[in-house]
């Protein structure tokens, strides 16, 4: 980072905003393969905790802690799996209550509506 070191705030932020954020459109569309969530959030664990090793490695708070929404005492950095989950439902919710959509006449079109 061109010899300038970032603080662990400065860290969070740009996982929060980027490291988080970049994968959102393929994970709300598809069903993403286990090892590219455990590569996403090893990026994520690694940037977090780099240059924080001064234990030899041990890090003082679990990763799942560091997940946690902030309110449950965490830093609110999100599970990628949780999402990857939760973010395709998020489609089936919005199918019936947009019907006018491009997308909704496109899968109409194609597959047909099934009453269930």
């Amino acid at each position: 980072m061109g010899g300038r070191k970032l603080f662990f705030g400065e860290k969070l932020t740009l996982i929060q905003s980027v490291l988080s954020s970049i994968p959102i459109y393929y994970l709300s569309l598809f069903k993403a393969p286990c090892r590219v969530i455990e590569t996403i959030e090893k990026l994520m664990h690694d940037f977090l905790w780099e240059g924080e090793d001064l234990l030899g490695g041990e890090h003082l708070v679990a990763w799942d802690l560091v997940c946690r929404p902030k309110l449950q005492g965490g830093l609110g950095i999100g599970n990628v799996l949780a999402r990857n989950k939760a973010l395709p439902m998020k489609w089936l919710w919005r199918f019936p209550k947009k019907r006018y959509a491009l997308w909704y006449k496109v899968i109409k079109n194609k597959y047909g509506l099934n009453p269930n």
